[in-house]
């Protein structure tokens, strides 16, 4: 069981990425459910999306988020996780998508995110752990808005010998799922 002694950027890597994924059924799928780290968690599907409210041992609050993970179809193991949700305290609350790849990527590219045939928003790691690499994207009004309206966004980065490879995520259920979010 994980403690999480404050909510900042690098805190939110730890609170949104607390879920991990069990088993998959085509070549990526996404994945729900998880595990929880700081307490007892609540889970509701919107399509693609899963939200999630885990209680934070020692502050008194629940972190929410939405996510997904995308696995692996025959391995079963992640390559990919996507959450977003709020950061920050009271009136500065923000929302920020954060990604988490297994460790092994080539970290000096970063990684980036696109949405549909749109620009790529480019973005680097903050740390790696055990359990993989994280970018934290804070997430700009019109960034959301793409989302919204999107139907895939596309996540790019680098394997070891610099050969990029691109992970599709599913947007089907994002508008419902982040309508769910409180900041």
């Amino acid at each position: 069981m994980r403690r999480i002694k404050s909510v900042t950027w690098p805190g939110l890597a730890l609170l949104a990425l607390l879920a991990v994924s069990g088993t998959s059924s085509s070549q990526t799928t996404t994945q729900g459910g998880g595990q929880g780290g700081g307490g007892a968690a609540s889970a509701k599907t919107f399509k693609d999306w899963v939200h999630t409210c885990e209680k934070i041992e020692g502050f008194g609050q629940e972190q929410c988020y939405i996510f997904q993970n995308i696995a692996l179809k025959k391995t079963g193991k992640r390559l990919l996780h996507f959450a977003v949700g709020y950061v920050g305290e009271g009136d500065a609350k923000r929302p920020a998508a954060v990604i988490t790849l297994p460790l092994g990527v080539l970290l000096p590219p970063g990684l980036a995110l696109r949405i549909d045939e749109g620009e790529p928003i480019r973005f680097v790691y903050q740390q790696c752990m055990p359990d993989g690499c994280r970018g934290v994207l804070p997430l700009e009004p019109a960034t959301i808005s793409s989302l919204k309206a999107g139907k895939q966004a596309r996540i790019t980065f680098y394997d070891q010998t610099q050969r990029e490879l691109g992970v599709p995520v599913s947007l089907i259920g994002f508008t419902a799922g982040f309508g769910a979010l409180k900041p």
